[in-house]
């Protein structure tokens, strides 16, 4: 990135609410409408484990919970019992995913399935006995009773990231997804599927709101969702969530292969590939590829205009003590220029400018006065479903079980900021599967936060 696209003002003061702001947040907290993505799992948050608990420990249910569970359990062998065949052994084929599904890295791992027996155990928990279940089993268990797989309704449900690195686009997703007005958006977008089954995708142009542009999801895009298979591209679950992958990587296509930034990846661009690049390509990539920095940010900001939001979105960033060659604020600004301000907390504002009739991406960095991540939530009053995290990429753990479940170089959407200063995440890999993180383990994990409007 150029030098000249970096803003060198001064230092952002940081936004502390006014008295008015803080009355009215006492009286009237704001409270986003809980929707079916972030109530997948309501009354059982207790047993979400937090970095320091046991990865696979037994838990006790209440009346209350097993009575919850036995419910949708039912209503899930009720679902099933009117598939036919064929749509069963496309049931079983997505299920499957999660349950043999390492979730260290987002890599497959077969030997899973002798490791947890869920399969079996779900026999057992078919007659309502939960007896002995682990929280490992009860977050595969809400998963695989979620019966929004076979079916577009428009609301975003349980589902597994695949072997492609978008854990930025699903994270976002289930930031839209956590309010009622970002359901209701994206599925106007989703249209019914015709006689063929294919769908079609609705989305702004980036560029030009005014402009609605259409992509076709086919049935056969939908196939690749097998977690098994090595040139696995997309999600497994929620149909609708791979449904948006397809379609937002058609768009991606469309736009950012024409700009002169992203020029030289023509050359190596199928044109029936999809930009986001699976993790076995890492060696030779054809596209701005969502495993290095370049390209992500600007990829957030052409999904978030095509789904008809105004706003840009900033990202905060922690410096490192020593900086690495390949980090990510070195893409937006240089070097010199970080040293000679040497802040803890960086910005960057990822904007859309014209020029001469022709759209690029202006990053604006800047150093902040913050000396935390937590400070730039709590100083902003920020809403959790505006807000992705992301990992470092280093270790962060002496647990190996427990990287499995917060993996290193990943991002999350964050569904909750708690009373205690706790924070609770959601992975791509397991959505039906959230954490709760001390404020101490969040800054100790963490390095960025990504602020996506939803205006």
């Amino acid at each position: 990135m150029p030098n000249d696209s970096v803003s060198f003002s001064s230092k952002v003061k940081k936004q502390n609410p006014t008295f008015l702001d803080k009355v009215k947040a006492f009286f009237k907290p704001s409270k986003p409408e809980k929707t079916y993505y972030n109530s997948v799992n309501k009354g059982f948050e207790e047993h979400f484990y937090t970095l320091k608990d046991s990865i696979v420990s037994e838990i006790t249910l209440t009346p209350k919970q097993k009575k919850i569970l036995d419910k949708k359990v039912k209503a899930f062998e009720e679902y099933k019992a009117g598939l036919s065949t064929a749509q069963l052994e496309q049931l079983e084929k997505n299920k499957h995913g999660i349950l043999d599904f390492s979730i260290k890295d987002g890599m497959p791992e077969p030997t899973l399935k002798a490791y947890n027996n869920f399969l079996s155990r779900y026999e057992t928990f078919k007659t309502g006995d939960f007896t002995g279940i682990t929280n490992e089993e009860l977050a595969q268990l809400l998963y695989y009773i979620d019966t929004t797989d076979l079916i577009s309704d428009g609301k975003i449900g349980s589902f597994a990231q695949g072997r492609t690195g978008d854990c930025w686009f699903l994270s976002m997703l289930g930031n839209y997804a956590s309010t009622k007005a970002g359901e209701e958006n994206i599925a106007n977008r989703i249209s019914k599927p015709d006689k063929n089954g294919t769908y079609t995708v609705t989305f702004d142009d980036p560029f030009n709101s005014e402009i609605k542009r259409e992509y076709k999801v086919t049935q056969k895009d939908l196939q690749d969702f097998d977690l098994l298979k090595d040139d696995t591209y997309f999600s497994s679950g929620d149909l609708d969530v791979r449904i948006l992958e397809i379609a937002t990587g058609k768009m991606l296509n469309n736009y950012i292969l024409q700009m002169e930034k992203f020029a030289h990846y023509k050359e190596r661009a199928d044109e029936d590939e999809y930009i986001f690049a699976p993790f076995e390509q890492k060696e030779k990539e054809y596209s701005p590829s969502t495993s290095i920095p370049e390209g992500y940010l600007e990829k957030q900001l052409l999904v978030h205009r095509s789904l008809g939001y105004k706003s840009n979105i900033v990202q905060y960033i922690t410096r490192p003590d020593e900086m690495p060659e390949h980090h990510s604020l070195l893409d937006y600004s240089s070097k010199e220029f970080l040293d000679s301000t040497n802040a803890k907390i960086y910005s960057i504002e990822m904007t859309l400018q014209e020029k001469d009739g022709v759209f690029e991406f202006v990053p604006i960095v800047q150093p902040t006065e913050y000396q935390s991540l937590s400070e730039v939530i709590n100083q902003n009053n920020f809403k959790a479903s505006e807000l992705t995290v992301g990992t470092s990429d280093e270790d962060y753990s002496t647990d190996e079980r427990e990287n499995r479940y917060i993996s290193t170089g990943h991002i999350f959407n964050l569904m909750g900021l708690n009373k205690d200063g706790s924070m609770t995440v959601n992975d791509p890999y397991n959505s039906a599967y959230p954490h709760t993180i001390s404020n101490e383990d969040f800054e100790r994990v963490f390095c960025r936060i990504t602020h996506i409007p939803s205006m």
